[in-house]
């Protein structure tokens, strides 16, 4: 049963990553623009790049957040502040 779930979870992952890039992808189609760019790098061994996107439209803010790992893209979350 542990394993039936955790096959259930993982290969719904892929498909969140993928909605929360759309949504993105949406709010650059809206109308917003990309008023500030960062990046971090964590980790000794296990390299992290954190790449951080501040979407502004009029008097409207997003903050989208980009985790890309040894294996490629991690998480990707767009919320406001």
């Amino acid at each position: 049963m542990k394993i039936v779930l955790f096959l259930i979870i993982f290969s719904l992952t892929p498909f969140n990553v993928l909605s929360a890039e759309n949504s993105m992808n949406s709010l650059l189609q809206d109308g917003f623009i990309v008023s500030k760019e960062e990046t971090k790098i964590a980790g000794a061994d296990y390299k992290k790049v954190l790449k951080i996107y501040t979407l502004k439209k009029k008097k409207e803010m997003y903050i989208c957040s980009i985790t890309i790992d040894n294996n490629g893209l991690d998480n990707i979350e767009c919320f406001r502040p």
